[in-house]
């Protein structure tokens, strides 16, 4: 059962982050939304942990689970329209302007259980200063978060973490999506 809550955990929260509350139908923001990720379970690591967090315990051992994904899509960038600039209020007027192909990985820590999950998600933005992935968020925060019972994502969102994994095929992948110039 866990598997599938790792998965569609991700699958809503990376929705509801394209959402907004406004009630007019015809708002100009849903045009601009993102769309969902492609997003698969990554192979390989043979049971390895998916992020070096040296913590002296077993996952399960207190009722968690530490699941790797690759997320790919293709990523659009904007401009203001007609060449305005940019106010300071963040309500612009823009257009759709280049896409590229992207590929990404998430590690999502969660409650093994679905009843013990208290319904909040961390995302985080992963570390790079060491030239890898590091989950910050998780080595200092995790008694909490397992005692609490959050959900913590963990996003790669910088060249200089993906290219540790090569066991997981995600270098290969990132590779392959990076945009040829």
């Amino acid at each position: 059962m866990h598997k599938a809550f790792g998965a569609g955990l991700l699958a809503a929260t990376l929705a509801l982050v394209g959402c907004n509350n406004d009630d007019n139908s015809d708002s100009k923001e849903d045009d601009l939304r993102a769309e969902v990720p492609r997003i698969e379970a990554a192979a390989g690591g043979a049971g390895e942990a998916a992020l070096a967090a040296d913590l002296q315990f077993a996952m399960d051992s207190v009722g968690y689970s530490e699941k790797e994904f690759i997320l790919s899509g293709t990523a659009v960038s904007y401009l203001p329209k007609g060449g305005q600039s940019l106010g300071t209020d963040g309500q612009w007027d823009v257009e759709e302007n280049d896409s590229a192909a992207y590929v990404t990985r998430a590690v999502v820590y969660q409650p093994l259980d679905a009843e013990a999950f208290n319904g909040t998600v961390i995302i985080e933005w992963m570390n790079v200063t060491s030239g890898s992935d590091s989950s910050p968020v998780w080595t200092y925060t995790h008694n909490e978060l397992i005692r609490e019972g959050y959900a913590l994502i963990s996003l790669s969102a910088q060249a200089a973490g993906g290219g540790q994994y090569q066991s997981h095929g995600f270098r290969a992948i990132c590779q392959s999506a990076a945009p040829r110039g």
